[in-house]
């Protein structure tokens, strides 16, 4: 008996001897490496665990919990003592963002470019930008800590990975300039 599948690069129907399943082989019709598929009879199946609905609650219950405590941080965060607290700009040419001093400020203003970026507000976020990358190697070592943290500000938490990365890519670009 032998074992009759189709190619995935060109869709041949290929056949080849039972003895070769769970191998790679080439396409006779388009000579590109295809994996060879087990007989049907020798594929051993392997039990999976129940699935445990308590537990699934459990983890829902504590990711819940911890979004909570996250915004309640976030919430309760004072400003830093030594600087006014930042704000967001109205325009992308305002320059009354008070110039950071701190680490703990430039985080503030990562942050709001971070939000600035997410909700569209492409201008303001560039004159923010360009005074974060103002602050050079102090602020670049915070941008590049940032950046490496899974949490991030709670209005961002249905903002896939993959797009704060690349938000954070745009900023670490302003440094370069």
């Amino acid at each position: 008996m032998s074992i009759v599948f189709r190619c995935e690069h060109c869709g041949k129907k290929v056949t080849a001897p039972d003895d070769a399943g769970g191998r790679r082989g080439k396409c006779p019709g388009c000579a590109q490496y295809v994996f060879i598929p087990r007989p049907a009879d020798q594929i051993e199946e392997i039990p999976l665990t129940p699935e445990d609905p308590a537990e699934e609650q459990r983890r829902q219950a504590m990711r819940d919990e911890e979004r909570k405590l996250q915004a309640q941080l976030w919430e309760h965060k004072e400003p830093a003592e030594s600087a006014a607290p930042p704000r967001t700009p109205a325009r992308s040419d305002d320059t009354s963002i008070p110039f950071a001093a701190s680490e703990t400020d430039y985080a503030d203003l990562i942050q709001q470019y971070i939000l600035l970026m997410a909700k569209g507000e492409l201008p303001a976020a560039d004159a923010l930008g360009k005074k974060i990358a103002a602050g050079g190697d102090k602020a670049l070592k915070t941008v590049e800590q940032l950046a490496m943290q899974e949490f991030m500000h709670p209005a961002l938490a249905k903002t896939p990975p993959t797009v704060i990365s690349g938000f954070f890519k745009k900023l670490l670009a302003q440094f370069a300039k």
